[in-house]
């Protein structure tokens, strides 16, 4: 028997999803689990050499304390080791400038007009960056990607995470072979997949969100009639 293309594979299984239970799913649509993994726990997708972006979120306030401190500790590591190095920064600017002001127009021009401003724009930029990578919030690396019915495998700031579909509140398509997950805790992550898979691969985690969360299906607010308590509206996202 001839097996089945990878993305026929996928629609099928889809379509079980859609329309059968989580715990009936045939073998045949599904993959044979990798070496280092769980021997009984098949795949249902699996990319080898996938780009995760992680993307941690905090509140503004928490991001302006969190850039406060790196910076505080930045200059007060800077002014250390200028004194340890007994540098002195009032002549070493001023050295600075008499040879920018001594050197040819187009030079001057090209520092003031376009490196200066180039500079109050990156600086703060990649301190924001440093930021978020030292306090565990973002990350880019290319490892394996793994679907299975349970769980979400992929590598995380802090190395490979099994999330499981409960813990994800929903999936969409982004940019052209991108799928962001939004996580129960509030971080995000960007995985990047085969561009002719990924709509299906969509479609087919937001149908394992909605296996793994049924007492989401169909809640909705209650009526408000006079004084009585109006019930809380859960909506299932995904």
């Amino acid at each position: 028997m001839k097996p089945m293309s990878e993305q026929k594979r996928l629609r099928a299984l889809l379509c079980h999803l859609r329309c059968g239970p989580l715990n009936d799913v045939p073998i045949d649509l599904l993959l044979e689990p990798p070496a280092d993994t769980r021997p009984s726990v098949m795949l249902v997708a699996e990319s080898t050499g996938s780009w995760q972006v992680f993307l941690g979120f905090r509140s503004p306030l928490e991001w302006f304390k969190a850039i406060a401190k790196f910076l505080i500790g930045l200059v007060t590591l800077l002014a250390a080791l200028f004194s340890i190095l007994e540098v002195d920064l009032g002549s070493l600017w001023a050295t600075a400038w008499s040879s920018l002001r001594a050197s040819p127009p187009w030079l001057e021009i090209l520092f003031q007009g376009i490196l200066v401003p180039l500079g109050m724009v990156l600086a703060p930029t990649l301190m924001f960056l440093l930021t978020l990578f030292f306090l565990g919030q973002l990350s880019c690396t290319r490892a394996a990607l793994r679907l299975d019915l349970n769980r979400l495998r992929c590598t995380l700031v802090n190395g490979p995470r099994r999330v499981p579909w409960r813990d994800v509140i929903t999936v969409s398509p982004d940019r052209k072979a991108w799928i962001w997950v939004l996580m129960e805790d509030h971080a995000g992550l960007l995985v990047r997949v085969p561009k002719a898979d990924r709509d299906t691969l969509v479609a087919i985690m937001g149908e394992l969100i909605r296996h793994h969360h049924p007492h989401l299906h169909g809640l909705a607010s209650a009526p408000r009639s006079g004084s009585e308590p109006t019930g809380s509206a859960t909506e299932h996202e995904g």
